[in-house]
């Protein structure tokens, strides 16, 4: 299956793919037949939005990445599936990345968060220390930091623990 881009929509539609796009993000300044049209045409040819070239445009991902050390800990898993919930109700993506308790992987997951443009990154530390320069980096630069389960890190930012059977929030 062909890949339509909003430029060959635009083509096949003879309108220009800024026409397009605004009909698409259901914009005030387009008429309601034309974005009929569009909308009727793009179901037609099962049009996917590229959400990369929208992330380029916009500088926006509307992407989050939870990362955990283990996904097959029922712990993390009903985490994730909490905050996947939570963010269904929303236009936010959730991401799940795994670093099976490895700070190399740890690295590298952060670092996929950076270069994929995340606009916030929940994570569970391998280790107090491992990659607090690129978390520090991150918190600085790029998006917000949350550090759950693990703690006791030397990060100001929000962190959510465990006392006692009850979950509690903290800087």
């Amino acid at each position: 299956m062909k890949r339509f881009t909003l430029k060959e929509i635009g083509q096949q539609l003879n309108l220009s793919p800024g026409t397009i796009s605004k009909a698409l993000n259901d914009s005030h300044e387009i008429s309601a037949e034309t974005k009929k049209l569009i909308l009727d045409f793009t179901q037609k040819i099962n049009y996917i939005p590229n959400f990369s070239a929208k992330s380029l445009k916009t500088g926006r991902s509307n992407t989050l990445a939870i990362i955990v050390p283990f996904i097959s800990s029922s712990f993390f898993f009903d985490f994730y599936e909490e905050i996947s919930h939570i963010l269904s109700q929303t236009n936010y993506k959730l991401i799940l990345l795994q670093t099976f308790n490895d700070e190399k992987k740890e690295k590298e997951a952060l670092e996929l968060c950076i270069q994929s443009n995340i606009e916030g990154v929940i994570i569970s530390p391998v280790k107090n220390d491992s990659s607090l320069s690129l978390l520090f980096y991150m918190m600085e630069q790029v998006c917000p930091v949350i550090i759950f389960d693990r703690i006791n890190h030397q990060l100001d930012t929000f962190k959510i623990g465990i006392q006692n059977n009850c979950i509690f929030r903290g800087c």
